[in-house]
């Protein structure tokens, strides 16, 4: 019994067609890609309840595509509060409206950056380690060849409480007017 093929010249061609996509990552070959990278600090190891931190988050686009509508999250302590984001710099004029690196849509250059501040008080009754994650995604569309680079966190710094205190002495003898 011998067995035939109607196209054998078309057979690689139809089975990668088929079947590339499933098994081969043909798929994700077509599309752009974008290598994006975040880091993330506050520039500090102990922290003191009761005062305000600053986080720098900063997300990179090492690919060759500029990108629009990267999305960004975030592991926020529960010890900040009155958090507000802000682009670039720590100013009014650079103030977003959000209540989570989630609400901002990241639009990055091919090679280039941007950079977000996150600041928030920190509760003064809290002890123990204040830590702050944060990953970036790339949007719909796109592919990124390096997931190894996405999240970066910010951990491990003291909550160092400080006590502001004040002794006056009375030697409990009344004052003579």
């Amino acid at each position: 019994m011998s067995s035939y093929s109607l196209f054998p010249q078309y057979k690689s061609f139809l089975l990668k067609k088929l079947f590339g996509h499933f098994f081969c990552g043909e798929e994700d070959n077509q599309k752009p890609k974008a290598d994006l990278a975040v880091t993330v600090t506050n520039d500090v190891m102990d922290v003191i309840p009761g005062t305000e931190v600053v986080y720098t988050v900063t997300v990179h686009n090492y690919g060759s595509e500029n990108v629009s509508g990267a999305s960004l999250s975030e592991a926020l302590p529960s010890a900040l509060t009155n958090v507000e984001y802000y682009r670039d710099d720590v100013s009014p004029g650079n103030l977003l409206e959000a209540s989570s690196l989630g609400d901002i849509s990241v639009d990055i250059p091919a090679g280039g950056y941007t950079t977000y501040r996150i600041k928030g008080f920190v509760a003064s009754d809290v002890v123990g380690e204040l830590n702050y994650g944060v990953e970036v995604e790339v949007p719909e569309g796109f592919v990124d060849p390096d997931l190894s680079n996405n999240s970066a966190s910010d951990i491990g710094d003291r909550l160092t409480p400080v006590a502001d205190l004040s002794v006056t002495v009375d030697n409990a003898v009344p004052l003579r007017k």
